[in-house]
């Protein structure tokens, strides 16, 4: 039982520095070194066609041999745009 608090307190801590991290540290940055380190906010995925034809869109590369785009996406919305996975509006 003792374990599992402490297991808990870890956790707690880490996730406090991490939230202490991005939303403190990181836009306090001065610009130079912000542009050196990777902005917590967005993570590439990538976009490729199955062999149905249909729009795939994760964040681990297709299978060898598949082609694919890399596509930067934002983490903090949960829309992408339908533009940003056909290449076209409709």
């Amino acid at each position: 039982m003792r374990r599992l608090v402490y297991i808990l307190l870890v956790l707690a801590v880490a996730g406090g520095l991490l939230y202490y991290y991005r939303h403190q540290v990181f836009p306090a940055l001065p610009e130079p070194v912000r542009a050196t380190l990777p902005d917590p906010a967005v993570t590439t995925a990538y976009k490729w066609r199955d062999a149905s034809g249909t729009w795939q869109l994760t964040d681990t590369p297709p299978p060898p041999g598949v082609p694919y785009e890399t596509v930067r996406v934002r983490r903090d919305t949960n829309v992408i745009p339908a533009e940003a996975l056909t290449g076209r509006r409709d």
